[in-house]
Parts: C-alpha cells; sequence; structure tokens
C-alpha cells in the first residue's frame, strides 16, 4: 500500500493536522487487518529532519518544528510500533521539494514561469535560500523502485542530493523561456547576494540508492522545461 493522502495543503493548522493524522490512522488500523499486506510506504516530507542548514541524512529521525511535522512524526511512530506487531515491512519515504507538471499553481517554479509569460518575475524575497528540488517523475520512480525491491523498514529520501539557490531557478527559467537572464539580473540587484542564506539543505539518498539502486534522472533544466511546457499549453 502506498500512501500520499494529505489534503488542504498548503494550510497546516492544527485543525488541518489533526484531521489528516487521525483520518490516516483510521485507514491503517483497518488495514492492518487486512493480513496479506506485506508492505506499507508512506510519503513523509523534508520538513521532518527540522535542518534549515547542511546534508540531511536517513538515519536523522528529526523533531517537530509544528503541527505538520508534528503530526508526521506521530504518523510513523504509530505505525512502527504497529507494523511491528504485524510483520508488515514500513518504508518511510522522505520527499525533499518536488517540483513538475500539475504542481499548485502558488508553487515557487509555477509562480515563476507564470510571471515570465508576461515577461515579469515575481519579488521573491528569499532569493538566495536554497533547497533540494527534484522532479515528479524520478520521486514517483522511486516509489516504483521501492515497491518492487525487497527493501527493508525504515526511512528513505527522493532528493537530488544537492541544493539549489531560488536566484538560480529563475536564471534556468528565464534562460529556458526567453534565451536570457534579463529579469533575474534584475531581480538579484533589487536583492542582493547575502553572505549566509537562511536556509541551505540538501538531501543523502544513500539508502535509497543502496538498497533499491534509486537515483534521480532529470536534470534541473529538463524538468523545468518539461513544467514549462505543460504550464503554457493550457
Amino acid at each position: 500500500v502506498i500512501h500520499l493522502a494529505w489534503q488542504d495543503i498548503p494550510k497546516f493548522s492544527l485543525s488541518t493536522c489533526l484531521t489528516n493524522l487521525q483520518n490516516s490512522l483510521n485507514f491503517f488500523d483497518s488495514l492492518l487487518e487486512i493480513d496479506n499486506c506485506k508492505k506499507i510506504l508512506v510519503a513523509g516530507s523534508c520538513w521532518e529532519v527540522n535542518k534549515n542548514k547542511g546534508e540531511c541524512l536517513e538515519t536523522e529521525i528529526g523533531s517537530q518544528r509544528d503541527h505538520f511535522t508534528w503530526a508526521k512524526q506521530s504518523l510513523r511512530n504509530w505505525l512502527e510500533l504497529e507494523t511491528s506487531k504485524k510483520g508488515v515491512i514500513l518504508g518511510w519515504i522522505r520527499i525533499f521539494y518536488v517540483y513538475g507538471p500539475m504542481q499548485r499553481e502558488a508553487s515557487l517554479l509555477p509562480t515563476i514561469l507564470s510571471e515570465l509569460k508576461k515577461r515579469k518575475l515575481p519579488r521573491i524575497k528569499n532569493l538566495h535560500n536554497a533547497n533540494d528540488f527534484v522532479f515528479i517523475d524520478d520521486v514517483a520512480s522511486g516509489f516504483v523502485r521501492a515497491v518492487e525491491h525487497k527493501s527493508p523498514n525504515g526511512i528513505f529520501h527522493l532528493g537530488s542530493g544537492y541544493s539549489t539557490k531560488i536566484s538560480h531557478i529563475c536564471y534556468l527559467a528565464e534562460q529556458i523561456v526567453w534565451g536570457n537572464t534579463t529579469l533575474t539580473a534584475k531581480l538579484l540587484e533589487m536583492y542582493p547576494d547575502k553572505s549566509q542564506s537562511e536556509v541551505n539543505f540538501w538531501a543523502n539518498c544513500e539508502r535509497s540508492y543502496q538498497l533499491f539502486g534509486w537515483t534521480p534522472q532529470t536534470s534541473l533544466q529538463k524538468g523545468i522545461q518539461k513544467t514549462k511546457d505543460w504550464i503554457y499549453s493550457l
């Protein structure tokens, strides 16, 4: 069973997170009564690590930073307890900054591409923050491999393995759309480079590679191009 559900994103209030947690607990409580369920894969989040800088290891349990991460950690803790009683394999798959076609309009890349279509760029104040961006096709292939391979219990990461500044996302997107980086240069003039960004973290995906042979295959350029083609076809 693959569990991806989490309603009302990007609302992360206590009431919303409690609803999601309770729905998930009810679902898995019923599921674990089925004796032929052998493996459960659950979509976790890079936010669980609660780390703004540096490499995020799959061995790191992390800590709660808000209602969302508290709910996710609570679900994982309960599942670890219950699946161990039933002998069911539990793969907790932390997804990093996934992007691609069909992403929410208000997300970073769709916003950038929509503004670029109007020959503008959004005023992004956290321009120098850096995140680990991973394309949706690679995330999907990670889940497929986790299904197909006899992987053990534990936490697995799906990310690119490196961080990319948001300013570079703007740069690549503008280059793909218009063939130049004029707007990005103007944006950088408005928000000059900081000596240290507030956010700069990335995934270590060693277990995902070693245990089910997963590595991301889509470059940022190719992923942005595919996302742009989808958005501009609407």
